[in-house]
């Protein structure tokens, strides 16, 4: 059928690890799975309208490292899919409440971001259990970072969660501000236009009004790598 873009719109599209699936999400209810490998044939679809409410507006997904399964994100709900089995949707109430503005599987679990500006990480292996009790609560989840108890390094809706060395992570908000969360909180950086990983601590930064590219090392100074000329001439020395 043909796409009307008057009448819907796409709130995500995303991929798993490979590259092989892509995940579009359209108009805050409904799912299409892609495979990316065979003339970008839709492999399954999934209508949520009747499980997320009109003004929750919020839905985000993510693919989990085995890329059998894709978790959703909504307003105190989570959503599992099963590739391997059509028929199989996962509806999962939560007492925790939250509304979530972002969502990664990981392999150390689920990561999820809030509007309120908080992290927490549902760990893996308490997520088949969260699947068959159908429940999920504040003993679930791990709470990676709590913005109303951080003062100065207050965050907005998170837009995203990086990883970084030492279980740490590099969380953005939709203000453009960038911490890293590790041992302690530290801010990484504000007016983040663009921010690219390059490493598991190293970073390019675009900053807003300022043309050039910024690297920056999330755990302390950069220490550039020797350029490839500087190897070849001493070889040849």
């Amino acid at each position: 059928t043909k796409f009307d873009k008057k009448s819907n719109f796409i709130d995500q599209i995303f991929f798993s690890k490979s590259h092989k699936i892509m995940c579009m999400l359209l108009n805050h209810k409904r799912l299409y799975v892609i495979d990316t490998e065979n003339d970008l044939k839709i492999i399954n679809s999934v209508n949520l309208g009747k499980l997320v409410k009109k003004e929750k507006k919020c839905l985000f997904g993510s693919l989990s490292p085995k890329e059998d399964q894709i978790v959703l994100a909504s307003q105190n709900s989570l959503f599992f899919v099963n590739l391997n089995d059509k028929n199989l949707l996962e509806h999962i109430n939560s007492s925790l409440e939250f509304k979530a503005t972002f969502i990664s599987w990981k392999e150390r679990g689920i990561v999820i971001g809030t509007e309120k500006g908080s992290v927490f990480l549902i760990l893996k292996k308490k997520i088949d259990n969260i699947i068959k009790s159908a429940e999920m609560n504040n003993r679930s989840v791990k709470v990676i970072y709590e913005s109303a108890r951080n003062g100065k390094k207050k965050m907005g809706p998170i837009k995203s969660v990086l990883s970084c060395r030492n279980r740490g992570l590099i969380i953005l908000d939709s203000y453009n501000k960038g911490i890293v969360v590790s041992k302690d909180v530290k801010i990484l950086a504000e007016s983040i236009r663009e921010l690219k990983q390059s490493s598991t601590d190293t970073f390019l930064v675009h900053l807003q009004n300022y043309d050039k590219l910024v690297v920056i090392n999330a755990f302390g100074d950069f220490s550039p790598p020797l350029p490839p000329c500087y190897y070849l001439a001493k070889k040849n020395n």
